[in-house]
């Protein structure tokens, strides 16, 4: 899902570097393979991994601007914008699509039978609706995964 880049600002709490080279809408990646021509790239940082080590690679790649927690060298051109917690930016992110969204959300909890179900109600809501549902494609239901899949639904999107 694509959103107003002022929206995206606004949600994080960013301080913005090089606005002119930012885009008018935000679609977001945090992984520098599945970069797309004018995403937003998110440096999230993990156990074994810091997003901040790719940002030069998702600028190659298309990114239009980046999210970090700090500024990056030799980026005098690229648009930036820096946040105190990538990762906490990353929600803000996803919880504005999910504010914007007209579309129904359903969750699934619990200890066991997550996924079956998942992959159950997923085959009948899309014979139903086809492409306007989505669906996480694996088992990601941290706050991560679940940030992935709303930024991930397309604006046409129905069903979460």
């Amino acid at each position: 899902m694509s959103l107003p880049f002022d929206v995206a600002v606004r949600a994080t709490g960013g301080t913005l570097r090089n606005p002119d080279a930012a885009p008018a809408n935000v679609r977001v990646s945090t992984d520098t393979r599945t970069i797309e021509a004018g995403d937003t790239f998110v440096a999230l940082r993990g156990e074994r991994y810091d997003g901040h080590d790719f940002v030069m690679d998702a600028l190659r790649r298309g990114a239009s601007i980046v999210v970090v927690d700090r500024a990056v060298p030799d980026l005098d051109a690229a648009a930036m914008l820096i946040v105190e917690d990538t990762l906490r930016a990353y929600m803000a992110l996803a919880a504005a699509a999910r504010e914007r969204f007209n579309g129904r959300v359903v969750g699934i909890t619990g200890s066991a039978g997550k996924t079956t179900t998942k992959s159950f109600l997923y085959q009948l809501l899309e014979a139903e609706f086809g492409d306007r549902v989505v669906t996480a494609p694996a088992n990601e239901n941290n706050e991560i995964g679940v940030s992935r899949l709303l930024l991930r639904a397309s604006d046409a999107a129905h069903d979460v």
